[in-house]
């Protein structure tokens, strides 16, 4: 048996043909989610994610996001978050890296975007979102008793 070795991106290209081409694949498609809800952030996108390419853990603090997806958390991404929109950079073993741009709802539940300007990425989220009262008590819990303003000192 002739065993061939493939670039990180042929292996992907060839799995993606594979498993959308020749195969049936193992679990249904991942419809795109239909974003209806109207605004424009800021949002808060910590949490895990079920994609159309896996998992996605997000974290953010203020405007950057840090990330890791896929089940063994190795590939990775960071960006800016500008109101609903991420930027970003990804990198994965064994391929080159690249760059991609998620948008999120407003009701913060998904995001539809891409990676590398041409290949489609979604996602619905797989926990509840941050309440933003939960997050200014999270701030105020993190701010020491010396930089809160005088009036909340009790003078």
């Amino acid at each position: 048996m002739k065993v061939f070795r493939l670039s990180g991106a042929a292996a992907l290209a060839s799995v993606l043909w594979t498993a959308g081409c020749a195969m049936a694949p193992t679990a249904p498609a991942m419809p795109a989610p239909q974003c209806t809800a109207a605004g424009s952030g800021p949002i808060e996108v910590t949490g895990r994610w079920q994609s159309n390419l896996g998992p996605v853990w997000l974290s953010q603090q203020d405007g950057r996001v840090t990330g890791q997806y896929y089940d063994d958390r190795r590939s990775r991404l960071n960006g800016i978050l500008t109101g609903t929109i991420l930027d970003f950079n990804w990198a994965e073993p064994g391929m080159a890296p690249g760059t991609g741009r998620f948008v999120f709802c407003p009701d913060n539940l998904s995001f539809t975007g891409y990676w590398n300007d041409a290949h489609s990425w979604y996602a619905v989220r797989m926990d509840a979102p941050p309440a933003a009262s939960e997050k200014a008590e999270e701030r105020r819990a993190e701010t020491p008793w010396w930089a809160e303003p005088e009036s909340k000192i009790g003078r």
